[in-house]
């Protein structure tokens, strides 16, 4: 087959690597794969030794910030404009499956249902606000998608909710190879001079308003009253369109005091080492995170794992066996958790055995590899 896959960013970051994966499937099995991304990014550089094909050009990738009169009608604009563009494409390439990567995309509907063309969308969201805009998506996976591919069973829960068609749902749990997140932590503690008895918590994620990091500090200001030898590692940039989110941080951190025990390190590429160095990863979000492949990560990486009980996170940590579940709106709770876990260092070990041995279980290659082509040969049977 020829199929035209769609992205709604140039970046690595979760629903990134889990398109990375995707391909890599899809061309083994021999088929030809063209890839068209908003911008220029860290994915661009992801695809050297397989033959694919990378356009830049933006489709009318829809975001948050496009929320006004104007911005609904700049993107109008664009979804318009891309349908010349990606009927020229799936004309000149002889398109036979068009994938759309997450519910920014959105352009492909229309030119997909006027082709007669498959169309799978792989969801990686859960949506509440606006209402509007989720009905919106709602109807368009609906109408407009031949199976939606969703990352987790909350995930999936969530848009049969919303007004989604459960038979168009298929749960694909993301796939994570464990062996590539085996290191001893030595490195990370080097470069930021921290000492081998210090404790280290750390959290990776995006920058973004429900992602958690002010959450995160509050977290630290708490074991920071309660732990002397404690530091803290923030790894993410930012989410196009929420920059002012630093200064907030920025401000958390003044208030907390925390500026001499937190790293706040940007975005990174050497995601493995950073985990290594870390006693317990915390993922923070204060809303239904989907499934964080960071957690996935984390647990490859043999660490405990505190999360906030929602969405994904549910189904990735074993609470009391792989890490603590927690509210997302309780410093309180959560730090007692953590401190817990510090002061029981055969508990953090036997969890961090524990969720290695699940990633291997549940979230391996082969599994989402299989997942994958048994996807791609249903859609195939369409035709």
């Amino acid at each position: 087959m020829n199929i035209l896959f769609l992205h709604s960013a140039g970046d690595t970051y979760g629903s990134g690597k889990i398109l990375i994966d995707i391909i890599r499937v899809a061309s083994k099995r021999g088929d030809k794969c063209i890839l068209i991304l908003p911008e220029n990014g860290a994915l661009n550089t992801c695809f050297s030794d397989l033959a694919v094909e990378i356009l830049v050009k933006d489709i009318g990738i829809l975001r948050r910030k496009y929320m006004n009169p104007l911005g609904i009608v700049n993107r109008l604009l664009k979804i318009l404009w891309a349908q010349v563009f990606l009927y020229s494409i799936i004309k000149d390439k002889k398109i036979d499956l068009v994938y759309s990567n997450t519910t920014a995309v959105v352009s492909p509907t229309i030119i997909t249902k006027l082709l007669k063309l498959q169309h799978i969308w792989h969801v990686h969201e859960i949506l509440f606000q606006p209402k509007i805009f989720v009905k919106f998506i709602s109807y368009l996976l609906n109408k407009y998608s031949a199976c939606c591919v969703v990352v987790s069973r909350s995930v999936k829960e969530h848009w049969i909710k919303s007004g989604v068609d459960s038979t168009k749902i298929k749960v694909i749990y993301n796939g994570i190879d464990s062996s590539k997140f085996q290191s001893n932590g030595e490195a990370i503690r080097k470069e930021l001079n921290i000492k081998n008895d210090d404790y280290v918590v750390g959290m990776i994620a995006r920058v973004h308003y429900w992602k958690g990091q002010d959450y995160f500090l509050e977290i630290a200001s708490k074991l920071k009253m309660k732990i002397e030898n404690i530091k803290f590692i923030m790894v993410g940039d930012i989410f196009p369109g929420y920059e002012y989110l630093y200064n907030k941080l920025d401000d958390l951190k003044n208030k907390y005091h925390l500026n001499d025990i937190v790293y706040d390190l940007g975005f990174r590429i050497d995601v493995a080492n950073i985990l290594s160095g870390l006693d317990i990863f915390v993922l923070p979000s204060t809303l239904p995170d989907p499934l964080p492949t960071t957690v996935l990560e984390a647990m490859c990486a043999g660490k405990p794992v505190v999360a906030t009980e929602q969405g994904g996170a549910s189904e990735m940590v074993v609470n009391n066996k792989t890490g603590f579940l927690v509210p997302f709106d309780d410093a309180d709770y959560a730090c007692e958790k953590i401190l817990y876990l510090l002061g029981n260092r055969e508990m953090m070990i036997s969890m961090g055995k524990e969720g290695h041995n699940r990633v291997r279980q549940l979230f391996s290659p082969e599994a989402f590899e299989r997942n994958i082509n048994i996807l791609l040969d249903e859609v195939k049977g369409l035709y």
